[in-house]
């Protein structure tokens, strides 16, 4: 096996892969799925290779590590620019997984980041300085206000973490990239990539338990699908009833940012804290700017 460093930000998969890459070359090691669907669950068994989790912009001395496996997230200072981070673990002659998201995973990433990570949600952990233009603290908004903020702040943010739209184009023979939605279209060959990728032999072949297993704990995994059919019903003026897509408030919060972003309708979101559920019961909250 080559040494290899696994790269992913929050919501990523990260441990799942490196779960996945222990399990399939025969590592003794249980389901490390919590309720929430992360793979953090630590009491699963005996890890077959060494491993080590860095904050890749936090660690001046990469080459010091002799473990099989390195992993944790490239970026979590804000000025950090990931291609840097890639170079300078590339210098160390270790071959790379990268994982991020896409357009088509961008929503089911933020939702994993958002409940995933933190016991008390990111929201309320990361608790952002430009939330004060409300005068309140997180947890006195109300739901509306939330999702308001959101539809301000939360892209663009993940955007400057992620930097997807950059990464998504760079290439190196020791660079593997794999969009999230990757693992969901065709789980068995993506990882069939990665052992080839690292020179592993692959021990165990019951892919279809594992992602059975993992999917169904994926609760965000159709979140960009029944987002983006919510907005093209509302931007045809069709009738669609998504009650039943049970949309997060990170969805919403997209819905609302595009409508009045990309398309310049606003939504009158005042004590709004329930988002309708149909095209029907939205109507009467659009303004028509440009009308």
């Amino acid at each position: 096996m080559d040494k290899v460093a696994i790269l992913y930000g929050g919501g990523c998969y990260g441990n799942f892969v490196h779960w996945c890459i222990q399990y399939f070359s025969g590592s003794d090691i249980t389901l490390p799925f919590n309720q929430n669907g992360n793979s953090h669950k630590t009491d699963i068994g005996d890890f077959k290779f060494s491993k080590k989790f860095i904050y890749f912009d936090r660690e001046n001395n990469l080459s010091s590590y002799n473990q099989n496996i390195v992993y944790g997230h490239p970026k979590t200072i804000e000025n950090t620019k990931i291609i840097n981070i890639i170079e300078k673990i590339l210098d160390t002659d270790r071959k790379i997984i990268f994982l991020n998201c896409s357009k088509k995973s961008f929503l089911l990433n933020i939702n994993n980041k958002f409940t995933k990570i933190f016991s008390d949600g990111w929201l309320e952990s990361n608790n952002p300085s430009s939330i004060s233009q409300f005068n309140k603290t997180i947890n006195e908004l109300s739901l509306w206000e939330k999702r308001e903020f959101l539809s301000f702040y939360i892209f663009k943010q993940h955007e400057s973490e992620t930097e997807y739209q950059i990464m998504n184009s760079f290439t190196n023979e020791n660079f593997l990239s794999i969009n999230i939605e990757n693992l969901f279209d065709d789980f068995e060959s993506t990882i069939r990539k990665i052992f080839s990728f690292i020179n592993l032999k692959i021990e165990r072949t019951n892919f279809e338990e594992i992602y059975s297993e993992w999917t169904k704990l994926q609760y965000y995994k159709d979140s960009d699908k029944n987002a983006k059919e919510v907005l093209r019903a509302i931007l045809e003026d069709r009738p669609l009833d998504w009650s039943d897509k049970n949309l997060s408030i990170i969805d919403e919060a997209w819905v609302q940012h595009q409508l009045r972003d990309e398309h310049d309708i606003e939504i009158r979101c005042w004590r709004l804290d329930k988002f309708p559920t149909s095209t029907d019961a939205l109507r009467p909250y659009l303004i028509h700017q440009n009308v």
